[in-house]
């Protein structure tokens, strides 16, 4: 199973379906190679409203994320990528994941 749940996320932003749809279309549908978000980069890419940063967090892992880009900067949606994982779409699938129910996912 590449994607699993983990931890409920703290203090996640929330969003609408308007905005929903400007992270699919603005921000997954850009998605291509899993290894761009094996990085430490902010802002990899962006939205009107949102950005996607990735950041080590331990060994083997990159905390890939979605904020909003003014204001406080709240996280709608955390994975935690593993260096070992291949699929793009199971990234995009966990940032979909966390962001209808605010838990982090683990992407293997």
């Amino acid at each position: 199973m590449p994607v699993v749940r983990g931890e409920k996320g703290r203090d996640m932003g929330t969003t609408n379906s308007r905005l929903n749809r400007e992270i699919e279309n603005d921000i997954l549908g850009e998605m291509v190679n899993i290894n761009d978000y094996m990085v430490r980069q902010n802002s990899i890419l962006l939205s009107d409203t949102f950005h996607l940063d990735a950041m080590p967090s331990g060994d083997s892992v990159y905390k890939v994320d979605i904020q909003y880009r003014t204001g406080l900067g709240k996280t709608v949606a955390v994975v935690l990528l593993n260096t070992d994982a291949e699929n793009i779409e199971d990234l995009k699938e966990g940032l979909r994941k966390s962001l209808k129910d605010g838990y982090i996912y683990i992407v293997r």
